[in-house]
C-alpha cells in the first residue's frame, strides 16, 4: 500500500463525513494548505482501494465522542490528528486517533467487526505509530530515562498478536541490560535478533509508515458551545 493511497483514503473518508478541515500529505496541513479540488481528485483516484460501509457514520462518532471525553489532551493546538488505514487486510479501514504530540502520547486503535465499534488498544509514543499495512504489522515503541523498548504486533481481525519484543535499559551506575522476548542476551544478540526478525517480516519492499498526523480535525467551538 502506498502512502499517497492511504492518505486519499483519509480524504475520502473527509469528504463522505464531513468531520475534519483538511487533509495533507506533508501530514498536519491546515486548510490553507489544502484544497477541495486537490483532495476530490485524490479520493477519485483509490474510491475502490477500501470496501464502503457503516465504518463511515461509526468512525465520525467516535472521533466527535472522543474529543468531547478527552478535551484536555487537544489543550495545546485545539486540533485533533488522526488517520485511517487498512491494517489488518480486511479492506475495512481502521481509526487511528492520535493522543497529541507529546512523547507521552500514543493512538487509541479502533476497527469496525460486525456491526460495531472494536477498540483494538493503545499504541505508539509522540502521538504516531509505526507500521508496515500490507504485512499488518505495527510497531509499538516507548522509552525514556536510558530505558527504550519495542514490541512488533500483527493485527489480525481485531485482535493484535505479539511477535517480538525487545528491551533496553542503559545505565550509568550499574551495568547495562538487555532482553529479547524478555530473556536476557547480550547487546550484540539483542541487536542480531531484532534484526533478523524485523527484517524477515514486512513484504519485500514494503515501506514503513508513520500514521497519526495526516489529518486535522478541528473540533467546532459554536456546536460545544450550544452543547453546554
Amino acid at each position: 500500500m502506498k502512502k499517497a493511497r492511504i492518505i486519499a483514503v483519509c480524504m475520502l473518508c473527509a469528504i463522505s463525513c464531513m468531520v475534519m478541515s483538511s487533509c495533507g500529505a506533508n501530514g498536519g496541513a491546515d486548510a490553507s494548505q489544502s484544497g477541495d479540488n486537490s483532495a476530490e481528485s485524490s479520493a477519485a483516484q483509490v474510491s475502490d482501494t477500501t470496501k464502503d460501509g457503516p465504518w463511515k457514520e461509526v468512525y465520525e462518532k467516535q472521533l466527535g465522542d472522543f474529543y468531547k471525553e478527552n478535551p484536555k489532551l487537544y489543550s495545546v493546538d485545539e486540533k485533533m490528528y488522526y488517520d485511517i488505514c487498512d491494517l489488518n487486510g480486511d479492506e475495512i479501514p481502521e481509526l487511528i486517533i492520535s493522543e497529541g504530540t507529546a512523547h507521552v502520547c500514543a493512538c487509541r486503535l479502533y476497527t469496525y467487526k460486525d456491526g460495531r465499534l472494536v477498540d483494538i488498544g493503545r499504541y505508539g509514543e509522540w502521538g504516531v505509530i509505526k507500521c508496515y499495512p500490507e504485512s499488518h504489522l505495527i510497531i509499538h515503541t516507548a522509552g525514556g530515562m536510558g530505558h527504550s523498548m519495542s514490541k512488533w504486533y500483527e493485527l489480525e481481525g481485531a485482535e493484535m498478536k505479539l511477535l517480538f519484543s525487545t528491551d533496553k535499559w542503559i545505565r550509568y551506575d550499574e551495568e547495562n541490560s538487555y532482553s529479547f522476548n524478555s530473556k536476557t542476551v547480550t547487546e550484540e544478540q539483542l541487536e542480531s535478533l531484532e534484526k533478523k526478525y524485523a527484517d524477515s517480516r514486512p513484504a519485500d519492499g514494503e515501506e514503513m509508515l508513520t500514521l497519526g498526523r495526516t489529518c486535522i480535525r478541528m473540533p467546532d467551538k459554536e456546536a460545544e458551545a450550544s452543547e453546554q
